[in-house]
């Protein structure tokens, strides 16, 4: 039987299939947006327990319902009546990671860290309003780009205050659960560390930490310490080494007490990994002959290299290769005298042709326009007013409207909008160019341009 309608959903068409149920595409004409509707039809499931699918489905409702991040899938709406129940969720046009692994293998080093950024990042969420996802794995985190992933699927996460046992029950997929969960002990977030260290090793590897069948993944869980991830790949930092092992710890004590703990620790790691040029050789590759830059990429030379400079280049690369843009900044600037130099250098860490053209256009732009022009270089040189100088422009935007700006920024990076708006307002001569710089964060093309809008600034002007 076709379906049409599912309440005031339209059905546009089926997104995927199984024994429990369908996911359909959806289109709610009310908004003029796109939906993915999964299904539970509860006469497919006879002496499955239908109960539990649909328990389930209540249960991402409830947890994810909770939260809102640009690195988690939204849920919109459940319902449910005698034939069937319905989760209705944000349509995300991607990957699963376990598929993405299986076509390519692993990450580079770049990518890899920008994804696990943003999935501590959407962890840390998730943790901060008392969900624990307990089922972190490839197959629930979709790959929307290489500068973009969403973790979904909260069907058996923990709620506090929930009216289910946390302790006497495995769940969970065995290849990326804790001790603990093997176990029946208890839950918090330090399981789903565990898991997000299983994930940024099979990243990194190619290759997952506990292999085998179901029982011997389960066996080396509780027993065996995983080959150091350096071991496995050429080039790979060793510094990484200690952070994934510790987020593998046996004892959640002994783990990361949270994600963004574990965030730190990678951060950490990268910073001390930039003292060895070794560690760098596989994150500054050299640029495909197809990518070389065009003529009409030199830029001024002769411009000093100082720390305002370097901060604007290193936020702009942050959007295009996460948080190792700092160490890449850091390393090459050491080996490079002018501005051309360290951009054509950096862009060839990012991936794609176009994205490596706007890092180095757009930054282009951005220092010309802070370049004097011909005529008021001849002009007599005078003591720059006050409100000419970076400290008097930070100081003149309004507290309120950086709070502001900051909380929408939040809302699309997380904790990270701090920092960005901080370094901003050292050169920013208003809010609405403070805006426009911030918003480079912003990974995702569609919440860059809402940020912008949400921020007063007309979005249509800007290169995404």
């Amino acid at each position: 039987m076709t379906v049409s309608h599912i309440g005031k959903y339209r059905i546009d068409g089926v997104l995927g299939q199984g024994a429990m149920g369908i996911v359909y595409r959806g289109f709610d004409a009310a908004v003029g947006r796109v939906v993915a509707i999964k299904t539970v039809r509860k006469e497919l499931l006879e002496g499955r327990q239908p109960w539990n699918a649909v328990a389930r489905f209540r249960s991402e409702a409830r947890a994810a319902g909770r939260l809102s991040h640009p690195n988690i899938v939204t849920i919109y709406e459940f319902s449910e009546d005698e034939q069937s129940a319905h989760l209705v969720c944000e349509y995300v046009a991607g990957l699963g990671l376990d598929q993405w692994l299986a076509r390519h293998g692993r990450a580079d080093l770049p990518t890899a860290l920008l994804w696990m950024d943003q999935l501590l990042d959407a962890l840390e969420c998730a943790h901060a309003h008392g969900v624990v996802h307990r089922d972190v794995k490839a197959a629930n985190l979709l790959v929307v780009s290489r500068r973009l992933v969403k973790l979904a699927d909260f069907g058996i996460a923990h709620v506090d205050s929930a009216d289910r046992t946390q302790v006497g029950l495995m769940v969970g997929t065995p290849c990326c659960m804790a001790p603990e969960q093997i176990q029946g002990g208890h839950i918090d977030r330090r399981t789903d560390v565990f898991a997000a260290g299983v994930l940024l090793y099979e990243l990194l590897t190619g290759q997952r930490p506990f292999g085998g069948g179901s029982e011997a993944v389960l066996q080396q869980i509780l027993s065996s310490v995983p080959a150091a991830p350096s071991s496995l790949r050429d080039g790979l930092p060793a510094a990484i080494d200690a952070v994934v092992l510790r987020a593998l710890a046996k004892k959640p004590e002994q783990r990361y007490p949270s994600a963004a703990d574990f965030r730190a620790g990678l951060q950490q790691a990268l910073r001390g990994a930039d003292a060895d040029d070794d560690a760098t050789r596989l994150i500054t590759p050299a640029a495909p002959r197809a990518a070389a830059m065009p003529a009409s990429w030199d830029l001024p030379t002769e411009r000093s290299l100082d720390p305002s400079t370097l901060e604007r280049v290193e936020t702009s690369l942050r959007s295009h290769v996460g948080p190792i843009a700092g160490m890449l900044v850091r390393k090459l600037s050491r080996s490079t005298s002018t501005l051309d130099d360290l951009l054509a250098q950096l862009a060839r860490n990012i991936p794609g042709d176009a994205e490596r053209q706007r890092f180095v256009e757009t930054l282009r732009g951005s220092m010309n326009r802070d370049q004097p022009s011909a005529g008021s270089a001849a002009e007599p040189s005078r003591p720059p007013s006050a409100a000419a100088t970076p400290q008097a422009s930070a100081a003149a935007l309004d507290p309120a409207r950086l709070a502001e700006i900051q909380a929408l920024l939040a809302q699309r990076i997380g904790p990270m909008a701090s920092v960005a708006v901080r370094r901003a307002t050292r050169d920013a001569p208003n809010a609405a160019e403070l805006c426009r710089r911030v918003a480079l964060n912003v990974p995702d093309a569609q919440a860059r341009r809402s940020f912008l809008a949400e921020c007063g600034i007309d979005p249509s002007g800007i290169t995404t």
